[in-house]
């Protein structure tokens, strides 16, 4: 490789040596080479070698969870940084789409500095007529032939650095979901479905829920539980871990009501009540926009209450009650800013 990139810089070109982590995998290494290769037109670009390269330039390449960073360097010995580019990747990026991006991204660095010139060798005095006059150069020498002419990468290929830098993505969730509760009587515990939507931001992970639910039980007496929430919700873990696990704590509103028949006539009651919601759970990120769940909801409503029929207690409510949850989370709105690579 000393001899194609010596070439190289006599013919004016930059050469730039890549440095990935000791730990990157050999064929990662290859990958990114051959992609900013293939976008600057010649061999240009190397891995950097432990003892160091003769190229132009160094790029040092990191990756920081979904973010990638490209620091540009002269091979110099000040060491002079040049450039410093980031963009962000999606969770649905692949890691070969990721190596593709860091070689273009070196490769666009590296286009975008100016050619080194080589020196003119000085002209030696003839002996008795004293220095020879410098003459201005009217024109650009014409081109070698055989000479690799200098590519520009296209602009489809190199990550945008106004998406990298605009706002960032935001997480939209539908829920939907079954509950089995406590009722009156542990033999006939109440049931019934929910609906929630949530929104939380890329970093920190925080945002805002919502619930309503519709639960009944029926033994002696028919009994319905209306609700409503709205909180705070969190995801305790990163975005891309196949493990989802949030927790949420609203303020919640509730209707419950009682029916029932005696001597031929229908009575009924409701009482409202007040208090808050705890919910936890944990969910599987299949790859697809439903992601099933199970979790535990937990409540503390005031006043408790009791359920009597013809003056005989039938049953009580009392005010800090539990609950299971299976469901599943539709992401319909989930907009996670992705670099587009190509079109």
């Amino acid at each position: 490789m000393i001899l194609p990139v010596a070439l190289l810089a006599a013919m004016g070109l930059s050469t730039v040596a890549i440095d990935l982590p000791a730990e990157t995998e050999p064929e990662a290494t290859t990958r990114v080479v051959d992609s900013c290769n293939a976008a600057l037109g010649a061999q240009r670009c190397e891995a950097a070698l432990p003892n160091g390269n003769g190229t132009t330039l160094l790029a040092v390449v990191r990756m920081q969870g979904a973010v990638l960073d490209v620091q540009l360097f002269q091979q110099d010995a000040a060491h002079t940084e040049l450039e410093q580019r980031s963009i962000e990747f999606s969770e649905a990026d692949t890691a070969t789409d990721r190596y593709i991006a860091a070689g273009l991204m070196v490769a666009a660095l590296t286009a975008a500095q100016p050619e080194s010139s080589s020196s003119e060798p000085e002209q030696e005095p003839e002996h008795g007529l004293g220095p020879k006059p410098e003459l201005e150069r009217q024109q650009e020498p014409e081109p070698e032939l055989g000479a690799t002419p200098q590519l520009e990468p296209e602009p489809n290929a190199i990550a945008s650095q106004t998406e990298a830098s605009s706002a960032p993505p935001i997480h939209v969730g539908l829920d939907a979901a079954l509950q089995l509760g406590q009722g009156l009587h542990i033999s006939h515990p109440r049931w019934g479905g929910m609906l929630g939507l949530w929104w939380m931001a890329h970093s920190p992970r925080i945002g805002v829920s919502g619930m309503a639910n519709y639960l009944v039980a029926s033994d002696q007496v028919q009994l319905t539980w209306i609700s409503g929430s709205f909180g705070l919700v969190t995801r305790l873990t990163e975005w891309n871990s196949a493990v989802n696990a949030m927790v949420s704590a609203e303020a919640m509103m509730q209707r419950a009501s009682a029916a029932a028949e005696r001597d031929g006539a229908r009575e009924s009651a409701s009482l409202l009540r007040w208090g808050g919601r705890l919910g936890a759970r944990v969910g599987l990120d299949l790859g697809s926009m439903v992601q099933p769940w199970i979790g535990l909801d937990t409540t503390l409503l005031s006043p408790a209450f009791k359920v009597s029929l013809g003056g005989e207690q039938v049953g009580a409510a009392a005010s800090l009650r539990f609950g299971v949850v299976l469901g599943v989370t539709i992401l319909p709105f989930s907009q996670t800013k992705t670099t587009e690579l190509f079109e």
